[in-house]
């Protein structure tokens, strides 16, 4: 196992990082013969923390890619791995040339739709900052339902043909979608970010929407007062926001964020709600208009990268061997 690049990650890598900030590391390395072979994703993610309690500043996360699972993620816009191709000099502890091949190239990991970033952005702002749209959306599937769901039992593949007409800003319908990076072959309907596969029974779907809509309104009322708000994960959103609006008008963009110190504000509570609200609906408009006219791809053309990856692993096996 050889180690390619190691750096210091989340608000140590921003430049976010207050006195109550814990450390995350994040490498990536060639793993042993078996995992090359094989082609599995290794990963490996360690805590000093608990899965219950919050992590301290005394608490140290670390995670471990391979290569051939870095590049897979990369290839599918993963919002951590994208934040890796910007390490800064500061925040590096180890590199090789092979890392520096990849952070030079990282822009060829850029495409129209950013997918992880966009969704990382809208799934933070759906559940603190929705629109009346949104709202609307859902109890429209709820009318809806109420009126074609049939006897008890009746799956949404059953009436799908008569819910596409429901189709709008917060009401999708897809042939399938990625979950943790594999694809998922079921069609599906994706209300409010959330996926709702063809075979559930409308009666689940109709009882996890009522509960997103009644979330949604006590949450909204704690919001005003600024109450039960994870004013952490709202400023990772708009940071989300920030860095693809950055790459859809400029191309590619750097840490520390020129919006570095506004984002302090937000992380530690200083920015009224409703002010991070109108933030993030603004730039979510924005970054949908941006991704329509970009001219960036639509996929990642990955062949340059399939073969560094192939001369990496076979300069290591020879070596290896």
């Amino acid at each position: 196992m050889r180690t390619l690049f190691t750096t210091k990650f989340g608000s140590h890598l921003y430049g976010t990082e207050t006195e109550n900030s814990d450390q995350d590391f994040k490498s990536i390395i060639i793993p042993d013969l078996d995992f090359i072979i094989s082609e599995k994703r290794w990963t490996d993610s360690k805590s000093t923390g608990d899965s219950v309690n919050k992590n301290t500043k005394d608490d140290i996360d670390t995670e471990t890619y391979s290569l051939h699972g870095f590049l897979q993620k990369a290839y599918a816009g993963d919002t951590g791995i994208i934040d890796m191709l910007h390490a800064t000099d500061k925040s590096t502890i180890y590199s090789t040339p092979e890392w520096e091949f990849l952070k030079e190239n990282r822009t060829k990991f850029y495409t129209k739709n950013m997918s992880s970033y966009v969704g990382y952005c809208r799934s933070q702002a759906a559940k603190y900052c929705l629109k009346g749209s949104r709202l609307d959306d859902i109890n429209k599937v709820l009318k809806h339902f109420s009126k074609v769901s049939g006897p008890e039992g009746t799956r949404l593949k059953d009436i799908l043909d008569s819910c596409l007409q429901l189709s709008g800003d917060y009401v999708k319908f897809v042939e399938g979608y990625y979950k943790k990076g594999k694809w998922v072959d079921k069609p599906s309907m994706v209300v409010c970010e959330s996926k709702y596969e063809h075979t559930m029974h409308i009666s689940h779907i109709i009882e996890s929407l009522e509960k997103k809509v009644a979330g949604y309104g006590s949450r909204s009322e704690l919001a005003k007062q600024n109450k039960g708000v994870d004013f952490k994960a709202l400023h990772h959103a708009l940071r989300a926001s920030y860095q693809v609006e950055s790459i859809l008008v400029h191309g590619d963009f750097e840490y520390p964020l020129r919006q570095t110190d506004f984002l302090v504000q937000v992380k530690l509570g200083q920015v009224p709600f409703e002010d991070i609200k109108v933030y993030l609906e603004e730039s979510m408009d924005k970054i949908k208009a941006l991704s329509e006219k970009s001219k960036l791809p639509d996929t990642v053309d990955n062949k340059i990268f399939e073969e560094f990856k192939r001369s990496v692993y076979r300069e290591y096996l020879v070596c290896y061997t």
